[in-house]
């Protein structure tokens, strides 16, 4: 599994952020059942990227992780099997 360098969203500093292949790839904590799991997802448009509309965001992937390394497991998944 390639290693990723995510930094702090500058809105939200409890959210993480990664460029990869113009994807936006996110990590942040969600609250579930009262336990902390972590929200992922695969984005792409909005003009940040350089893909797609500048006034489209594009989620293409999500799902949710009990830890960070399974969230970047998942996020490296989807993108090894793309299919957006």
């Amino acid at each position: 599994m390639a290693k990723f360098y995510y930094q702090s969203t500058g809105d939200s500093p409890s959210e993480f952020v990664a460029e990869i292949d113009g994807y936006l790839c996110f990590i942040k904590p969600i609250i579930e059942s009262g336990q902390i799991i972590w929200a992922w997802s695969i984005q792409s448009g909005g003009g940040w990227t350089h893909r797609g509309v500048a006034d489209q965001v594009v989620e293409h992937k999500a799902g949710t992780a009990f830890s960070i390394s399974m969230a970047e497991e998942a996020i490296t998944n989807a993108l090894d099997h793309c299919d957006f």
